[in-house]
């Protein structure tokens, strides 16, 4: 009887067949990369008439070498009113399909300006190696703007060099549209509170959680769930000194991963900051620091930097002290309630910049 059954199980069982189908799949990959060419000594530089032009150093992307060619008179004599500024392929040999783009960085906020992009995709090689634009920008305008300051500037060149097609084969069909399926899987869960079995309380407000992936993504949450003074019946945890919109947010990046939208100005970010500290999410503290070093400004670059340094986020300071050196940055700070709490909080590091102006050396506003 037992052997009938073994058969009869082994009848049902379904076979598993091979597929002997392929695929065939073409790609187009691209490289992309940037470069930041910082002139100095504006108006020592220009007056050298129109067929002079300066050079940045040579930088690489894509497998190939290239450099930024600026004429600070114009290309031509009917360019003589303004900039022009062109991308310069550099390699000995080969040729490059590319997509590139040119713009100035804004000084009092760190922001680029006055992007232009290639109209169409160029094909740089030996016979054209050089592409851009003659009217780039009226030297007029320039002067007046906040691009030039303390007879400094900075050009940032992105190119985007798109590699040959390629066609290979694989067992299984690709994907009609990448998809981010861990922030899909996690937003739904997050939405539908399917399976929850923890509340997280904050300022009186609840939400619900899954046990796992709050102790996956924070060592905290761990050792509060699963530790040793674990209790088995626990299913509300109380979260103190984190304000409600806050902890949403950081619940929203434990389940997918990502910054939620409303997460837009610094101060918000800050506070996410300082709870992805307390929580021991190392993942969220890097977004969060990320994201506060692309929103500097004069108005919140002193409780940025003065975060910084109590947190210990030494990319985010090196950023802060790199804009503050440029002096119309600094002076514009001075008077803002940002720059008080950072007098107060970190006297040391004020007395530092200020020696730093003291000393009156130009230096540029961003890192490359």
């Amino acid at each position: 009887m037992g052997n009938s059954n073994s058969s009869s199980l082994q009848q049902e069982t379904p076979k598993r067949y091979k597929t002997t189908e392929k695929v065939s799949v073409c790609r187009t990959e691209t490289t992309t990369g940037s470069h930041r060419f910082e002139i100095h000594n504006y108006s020592l530089t220009k007056g050298g008439g129109h067929d002079k032009y300066i050079l940045s150093k040579i930088f690489s992307v894509g497998g190939h070498d290239w450099a930024v060619r600026v004429y600070l008179d114009g290309a031509r004599k009917e360019d003589s009113e303004y900039l022009s500024v062109y991308l310069q392929f550099e390699s000995k040999s080969g040729e490059a399909k590319t997509d590139f783009s040119i713009s100035l960085l804004e000084l009092t906020t760190g922001k680029t300006v006055l992007k232009k992009k290639s109209a169409t995709t160029t094909t740089f090689n030996s016979t054209k190696s050089v592409s851009g634009f003659s009217q780039f920008l009226k030297r007029d305008i320039f002067e007046a703007s906040n691009c030039l300051k303390e007879d400094f500037f900075t050009i940032i060149c992105q190119v985007t060099v798109i590699k040959e097609p390629h066609t290979y084969i694989t067992k299984f069909p690709a994907a009609s549209a990448p998809i981010n399926t861990y922030y899909e899987i996690g937003h739904d869960l997050l939405l539908s509170e399917t399976g929850a079995d923890i509340t997280c309380e904050a300022e009186g407000e609840c939400f619900p959680a899954h046990k796992c992936i709050l102790a996956l993504r924070s060592p905290v949450f761990n050792a509060q769930l699963f530790g040793a003074m674990k209790d088995e019946k626990q299913d509300k945890i109380k979260i103190s000194n984190v304000r409600a919109p806050i902890f949403k947010a950081m619940l929203f990046f434990i389940y997918t991963g990502l910054l939620p939208d409303h997460v837009e100005g610094a101060e918000a970010a800050q506070h996410l900051l300082v709870a992805a500290d307390r929580y021991g999410m190392q993942t969220l503290r890097r977004a969060c620091e990320e994201r506060l070093s692309q929103q500097l400004d004069v108005v919140n670059v002193g409780t940025t930097l003065a975060l910084a340094e109590q947190h210990n986020l030494t990319r985010l300071k090196s950023d802060c002290l790199h804009y503050l050196s440029f002096s119309e940055v600094f002076f514009s700070a001075l008077g803002t309630e940002g720059f008080a709490h950072l007098a107060k909080a970190c006297p040391d590091i004020l007395k530092e910049i200020s020696n730093m102006h003291d000393r009156k050396k130009p230096k540029p506003l961003l890192k490359e």
